[in-house]
């Protein structure tokens, strides 16, 4: 492997110091215009590419946003990642994405390990363990020693920025449309129960059947799988059209991104 070009070997051949060599890649400080152009044109010869990591750390900036998702395979993810990257980018920003497979100490990991690394700020699609504890980086990193938005979830007691949908009306409108079209025992399949998504999502859908006086029945709530591979079939469903075949459910309502 060749050697990478430093900023000692562009001073050198361009014969500069150190410091006028990096004022004059920089564009910041006095350097004459002949200077200038020697020391660009020496690091264009030389393929020189600036230490990102050495040049935030003098500016105290490395102009990076840090996002962590559950599954960057989920189209809805992708497209937050996309807009994010869209959105920073006209500002001299980069993105770093890390996937937490919805595990609270991934998650925890991809934190400590962003704050490390600098990132300006952090944009977190935060998961909750299947016992209903959050990730502990809630505490030691997100909003105290980086700044942190939440995306599509919110976690109650902890004073982070969040941004969501409203997941109660979204599901009530859905079940609603169903019961208008005749049908009365719907059944829906959910992500994890103790994610804020999922609870609003259920409560959304029960509240509907409640208004249009259906008796709100948890056995048509089926949960789906953390994750699932290529053309797979998520065990859950199937085990609840076979359970349910002495009353079966109508049409299914999926509150699940990664079923959709």
């Amino acid at each position: 492997m060749p050697r990478v070009a430093t900023l000692q070997d562009v001073a050198q051949h361009a014969g500069t110091s150190v410091a006028t060599a990096g004022r004059a890649l920089g564009g910041y400080g006095k350097v004459s215009s002949s200077t200038r152009k020697r020391v660009l044109d020496t690091a264009s010869k030389l393929n020189y590419h600036p230490n990102a990591i050495a040049r935030g750390m003098k500016q105290r900036s490395s102009s990076t946003i840090g996002i962590i998702i559950g599954d960057i395979c989920s189209s809805f993810f992708s497209t937050i990642v996309r807009a994010i990257e869209a959105a920073v980018m006209p500002h001299g920003y980069k993105v770093i994405v890390c996937n937490s497979d919805e595990n609270i100490e991934k998650e925890l990991m991809h934190a400590k390990g962003l704050f490390e690394h600098r990132v300006d700020g952090l944009i977190v699609a935060t998961t909750i363990g299947e016992d209903g504890k959050p990730c502990r980086a809630i505490k030691e990193v997100y909003g105290s020693r980086v700044p942190t938005v939440f995306v599509d979830r919110a976690v109650e007691g902890a004073e982070i920025p969040s941004v969501y949908c409203d997941h109660d009306a979204a599901s009530y409108e859905a079940t609603v449309h169903l019961i208008k079209q005749g049908f009365r025992r719907i059944g829906v399949v959910l992500g994890r129960r103790t994610l804020d998504p999922m609870a609003r999502r259920i409560e959304g859908y029960r509240k509907a059947l409640v208004d249009n006086r259906i008796k709100f029945d948890p056995a048509p709530a089926q949960a789906a799988p953390d994750s699932f591979v290529g053309d797979e079939q998520p065990p859950h469903i199937g085990s609840a059209e076979r359970d349910s075949r002495s009353r079966p459910p109508g049409p299914k309502r999926c509150c699940d991104r990664r079923l959709g």
